[in-house]
């Protein structure tokens, strides 16, 4: 009669098969901007900002200026929660010449 629901992590509309509050994300900055990176200090917090609904993924500075985009495996999940609502926040963990690396949290 009925049997187990498989589904093995997919989503179609609805919620997603994953905790959106404990999504953590470590990853570098992808195409990062050089004048941007270069003001950015270790501990600074950029926000995460969905450009569309299918991306890119921004890592936006607090005056709004995008600093480099997000490219990560996960980011499909990372999308679908900011779709449903949710916010992030990328915190900067190291900077070395025009590499940024980053820690990226539900807010």
């Amino acid at each position: 009669m009925s049997g187990n629901g498989g589904g093995g992590g997919n989503y179609s509309g609805g919620s997603p098969s994953f905790d959106c509050n404990s999504l953590v994300m470590n990853t570098q900055l992808a195409s990062p901007i050089p004048s941007v990176i270069t003001t950015l200090a270790k501990g600074d917090v950029l926000d995460v900002v969905l450009v569309s609904t299918t991306g890119p993924v921004q890592a936006v500075t607090s005056k709004g200026v995008v600093a480099g985009a997000i490219l990560t495996s996960g980011i499909g999940q990372l999308i679908q929660c900011i779709s449903d609502g949710h916010q992030f926040i990328a915190k900067v963990l190291d900077i070395k010449g025009g590499n940024c690396q980053v820690l990226i949290t539900h807010v």
